[in-house]
C-alpha cells in the first residue's frame, strides 16, 4: 500500500495536475467500467485506481485529430501496476468531499448517464 501511495505522489509531482494544482478522484457511480473505483484526471490523461491495480493514461500532446473519414485518432500509452496479493475485498475510503461535481452523459445507454458524482481529494 505503501508503494501505491508513492505512485500516486510521483505522477502527481511530475505530470502537472489539473484542476487548480490537485487531484480529484471521482468515483465510479457506474458511469464506466464496474472494474474502475475512481478516476483521477491530470494534464495529459487519466489515472484509474481499480482494487489490485492502478492503470495511467498518458496521451501525446495535440494526439487527437481526425482523418480524412472523421475517424477519431488517439495517441497515447497505457501503463497498469497490478498488485499481486492485494485484498479485493478491501473497502476504499474517501475524504475530503469537493464542493464541485460532476455529470457524465455518455453513449446512448441512459443507464450509465450519472449526475451529481462526487469528487474527493484524498
Amino acid at each position: 500500500m505503501r508503494f501505491f501511495v508513492s505512485l500516486i505522489f510521483l505522477f502527481h509531482s511530475y505530470l502537472a495536475i489539473g484542476h487548480e494544482g490537485h487531484l480529484i478522484f471521482i468515483k465510479n457511480d457506474g458511469q464506466w467500467n464496474d472494474a474502475v473505483q475512481y478516476k483521477a484526471d491530470i494534464r495529459q490523461g487519466a489515472i484509474f485506481l481499480e482494487k489490485d491495480r492502478l492503470t495511467v493514461h498518458l496521451r501525446e500532446n495535440k494526439s487527437f485529430h481526425f482523418q480524412n473519414n472523421n475517424e477519431f485518432i488517439y495517441r497515447g500509452h497505457v501503463y497498469q501496476i497490478r498488485f499481486d496479493g492485494a485484498n479485493l475485498n478491501s473497502k476504499i475510503s474517501n475524504k475530503y468531499k469537493t464542493e464541485e461535481y460532476f455529470n457524465y452523459y455518455l453513449g446512448n445507454d441512459q443507464s450509465k448517464w450519472k449526475t451529481n458524482v462526487g469528487g474527493y481529494e484524498e
